[in-house]
């Protein structure tokens, strides 16, 4: 029998599922999200035009001036990262309008140690949604 390997991300029970939303003035991440991440000090955040998706590294570098503030920015189980710029840029690449904050499912990718948001699988994207 082949030996199966799991990688387990746990959660606390309160946390919910690891979502990311995004609007038009930056990211947000809940409290599972920032969990995933393991509180990092710092996050880099790349965006992939080809794949259409978000990379969110954790670094403890906080001199890398690409670095975002992180865990001190921590209020009420959730952070924010506020890009506007960023945000614009995405939504021009991909043609999604983030005027109302739509909500991503996280993916931890165990092997480049990056959490992945996938913008073409958005949650809540409804036209009729408030």
């Amino acid at each position: 029998m082949n030996q199966v390997e799991y990688n387990f991300v746990w959660t606390n029970p309160s946390a919910g599922a690891p979502i990311v939303s995004i609007a038009s003035y930056g990211i947000t991440f809940n409290s599972a999200t920032i969990e995933m991440l393991k509180k990092p000090r710092n996050i880099l955040i790349g965006f992939d035009t080809n794949a259409k998706v978000i990379g969110v590294k954790p670094i403890d570098d906080e001199t890398n001036p690409k670095a975002y503030d992180f865990a001190e920015k921590e209020r009420k189980g959730y952070i924010r990262i506020g890009n506007r710029d960023l945000i614009k840029y995405i939504s021009s690449q991909i043609g999604i309008d983030y005027s109302k904050s739509i909500r991503y499912l996280a993916n931890w990718d165990e092997n480049e140690q990056i959490l992945i948001v996938d913008l073409m699988k958005p949650l809540n994207h409804d036209k009729n949604e408030s």
